[in-house]
């Protein structure tokens, strides 16, 4: 019965593990005690550039973050946030390895506590890339502000038009 129970259990593992590996999300858990990485799926292990070296790694310290001051402080405020219990979820520009090298992209990024006994004890973070949505919608506010501009210009148009319509109607008035 062990044997058997033993071997359900490491089916069980396995495919936990590929679902997660085959997750296009970054997914990550953060040993809180230490900051440091001990689980990472395929798509974080690739893009952080490490492969397995991810794993073992400080969290806060990776060149995904630490390549901006900035980017590296919103992380830190963010992760303090989580060490409390609370999730936070924002859109963030981080640098990933690319096989064309480091790249900068845009990703929603999210932490959440994992809490055992009331207590934080893993974080769990991950990112989407949304790099693509970001360039759709900064080209569809383009789009929309052309618009508005052309309706303004269309609206001051028919505006002249009925101004100039009742200043013929009075000139014929007066002859």
């Amino acid at each position: 019965i062990a044997r058997r129970a033993t071997k359900e259990l490491e089916q069980t593992q396995y495919e936990l593990s590929s679902f997660l590996d085959n997750l296009t999300t970054f997914a990550t858990k953060i040993d809180v005690s230490t900051g440091k990485v001990v689980f990472g799926n395929a798509a974080a292990k690739l893009a952080s550039g490490l492969g397995e070296k991810f794993v073992g790694t400080n969290f806060l310290k990776g060149s995904y973050f630490t390549f901006d001051p900035s980017v590296s402080a919103r992380v830190n405020e963010a992760y303090k946030k989580v060490l409390l219990g609370e999730s936070v979820n924002y859109d963030e520009t981080i640098q990933l390895a690319t096989p064309k090298g480091k790249q900068v992209f845009d990703v929603n990024f999210s932490m959440i506590p994992a809490k055992y006994d009331g207590v934080v004890k893993y974080v769990i973070a991950e990112g989407r890339d949304i790099t693509v949505n970001k360039k759709i919608e900064q080209a569809l506010a383009e789009k929309t502000k052309d618009l508005e501009r052309f309706n303004r210009l269309m609206v001051d148009r028919e505006l002249k038009m009925i101004d100039l319509k009742k200043q013929l109607g009075l000139s014929k008035n007066k002859f």
